[in-house]
């Protein structure tokens, strides 16, 4: 991968987190304030999805390095 190829990406991967952030302040502004039952599904929702991130990533490298996968 050359220097500009890399740049580019670097580029546009800080432009769509600009607008990302963007659109979330936006939203923040916009919306009515989320009580406490909403902040902790969020959380507990946020949480439960990185566990099961990670064990299927577990598996899947377990999978890998046990040749199951071939």
């Amino acid at each position: 991968m050359t220097r500009g190829t890399l740049f580019l990406i670097l580029v546009l991967a800080a432009a769509c987190a600009g607008a990302l952030g963007w659109a979330a302040y936006q939203l923040y502004l916009a919306s009515d304030s989320m009580s406490v039952h909403g902040w902790l599904a969020l959380g507990l929702g946020s949480l439960g999805v990185a566990l099961l991130t990670c064990g299927l990533m577990r598996l899947v490298f377990l999978s890998s390095r046990g040749g199951w996968d071939q």
